[in-house]
């Protein structure tokens, strides 16, 4: 089922299969949809940028194909009647149904996608979309599917069960591609986030009651030493008996009926397996639960498979893919294989693994941490800024790295006539890229390591990457926190495979890019540490 890769021999795994089997497979081949013609099929894709290349290898190939979505990503036609119906709009909702309507006079397909949607906008139209899954047009788009040889569903309606609704799901082959990101997008799937942006819609004034009595509950538990950087409150048993929580709860019990409040009173009890908390992100707060485990949600939704295989360029982190089948509960049964496997992984051969990408790991770069790091790796980005004038992401440690950083070098860039982006000071990571892809030639653009779940939206017009230091997740974060300690070792265990394979894979994307790029690394512990000669 797997083509050629650029950098490896071709190898088909699949010709001698037996009628039911489970693959896990690091490989940078692509499908080969040759193989797949009269076999229905099931292929779950993590990122846009693959959508775009299955659909064009399978247009190549002869095969029919389609993307289908989630219910909640068509219209109801039913919900928008009725919306319209109501007495009194406010200003945002008159813009957000003029546009609708313009449209729905238009669409054949009520798929939200063909929209140009603002972020407030999303909130707006979860009031008249399709999530039951009744209306006409995601029926449409279902039938159209089972038709299809090849269907293609994202990984985050993939969790949510869409596979499920299929029919006869059981006889289509399932692909999981780009499979690396499965973790991230289950748990997007499954996580319930809100804030008073996106509850305003809903709840009207009600939404600032709410979230004043929450941000009284989140000053009063705050941990004392957060005070110039504002953390996250984790709700324990303690915190949750206090009457500010009561309260919040009672006010939450009180919003107008709808499926919105329900989600919210959901999310707001705390069960054995999900981790809750509260942040403020440039004073605005959010409530967030998310899954410590999602092995049940997964096993579900591949129980109806009898041919699997999950394949992704950096799968294995360390050769032994035993992070992934920890992750989601894989058997033995599960066949690994290995394409990567004679790959010298030294930072001496980095060069020849990565084609022509250029990764420079500075030797004699201070440690990090050390008094003078911050200002070496200042005056380093600076550099880069006069010799580049844009094109460059810097990946700082911490949000507050952004934040000092960007604070410093902001005079000194606008000197030089070039755009300085940060995720943070800039907007969220939505506006914060697009700013940035208005003049990628003229712009640099700082994040944290929240930037690599959306690299592949601008990797065409990055030619410069430095990472401050090695992309571990955050240890604080309370959802890394909680998946940590799941395990015996939570560093050696679950936040260093996870770190691996996440670099490993944008330096395989960085490496497949058709104009050369360079990638700095100034943490001298892919030298100095003994798992450093898993990152390259």
């Amino acid at each position: 089922m797997l083509s050629k890769s650029p950098r490896g021999p071709e190898k088909n795994f699949f010709n001698h299969m037996a009628d039911t089997y489970k693959i896990l497979l690091e490989s940078s081949a692509e499908i080969k949809f040759e193989k797949l013609k009269k076999q229905k099929t099931i292929i779950v894709y993590g990122s846009k940028r693959k959508r775009d290349k299955l659909f064009t290898l399978a247009k190549t190939a002869g095969i029919s194909m389609c993307d289908l979505k989630s219910p909640n990503f068509y219209l109801s036609q039913e919900k928008f009647k009725k919306e319209l119906e109501k007495k009194s709009f406010s200003e945002a909702e008159i813009i957000f149904l003029l546009k609708i309507i313009n449209w729905a006079n238009q669409t054949s397909t009520g798929d939200r996608e063909e929209l140009t949607l603002e972020r407030e906008q999303y909130g707006l139209f979860d009031l008249v979309s399709d999530s039951e899954g009744s209306g006409s047009f995601f029926k449409k788009a279902l039938e159209h599917a089972e038709k299809c040889e090849v269907i293609l569903i994202h990984q985050y309606d993939f969790a949510k069960g869409l596979a499920e609704k299929i029919q006869d799901a059981e006889k289509h082959e399932l692909i999981v591609v780009e499979a690396s990101r499965l973790e991230d997008n289950f748990t997007n799937a499954l996580k319930k986030r809100f804030t008073e942006t996106d509850l305003l819609p809903f709840f009207g004034d009600k939404t600032t009651i709410f979230f004043g009595l929450l941000g009284i509950f989140y000053e009063r538990f705050l941990p004392a030493d957060s005070a110039e950087f504002r953390g996250d409150v984790v709700l324990n048993n303690k915190n949750c008996a206090s009457i500010e929580w009561r309260r919040v709860t009672e006010t939450a019990q009180n919003l107008p009926e709808n499926q919105k409040k329900d989600e919210l009173i959901s999310a707001l009890i705390q069960t054995q397996n999900n981790v809750s908390w509260i942040s403020s992100f440039y004073n605005e707060l959010s409530f967030t639960s998310a899954p410590i485990s999602i092995a049940d949600t997964f096993q579900e939704c591949i129980s109806h498979a009898k041919k699997i295989t999950m394949q992704s360029p950096a799968l294995s982190a360390d050769g032994s893919f035993s992070f992934i089948k920890s992750i989601f509960r894989l058997g033995d049964e599960w066949l690994k294989i290995n394409q990567n496997a004679t790959k010298d992984q030294s930072a001496e051969n980095s060069k020849s693994s990565y084609g022509d990408l250029k990764i420079e790991v500075l030797k004699n770069f201070p440690a990090p941490n050390t008094n003078d790091y911050f200002q070496k790796s200042q005056k380093l980005f600076m550099e880069i800024i006069e010799r580049e004038k844009g094109g460059s992401l810097f990946i700082l440690s911490s949000k507050k790295a952004v934040e000092a950083l960007y604070g410093i070098l902001l005079p000194e860039a606008e000197k030089l006539k070039v755009k300085l982006r940060a995720v943070g000071a800039s907007g969220g990571m939505g506006k914060s890229l697009a700013l940035f892809l208005e003049n990628p030639t003229g712009s640099i653009l700082l994040s944290t390591n929240q930037i690599l779940a959306h690299f592949d939206e601008i990797e065409d017009e990055i030619k410069v990457v430095v990472f401050q230091k090695i992309p571990f997740d955050l240890p604080f974060d309370p959802l890394v926190s909680s998946r940590s300690n799941l395990f015996r070792n939570g560093f050696k265990n679950y936040s260093l495979p996870r770190a691996i394979m996440r670099f490993r894979e944008m330096l395989i994307d960085l490496s497949k890019n058709e104009t050369t790029k360079t990638c700095y690394i100034l943490d001298n512990r892919l030298l100095t540490q003994d798992y450093g000669r898993f990152f390259l």
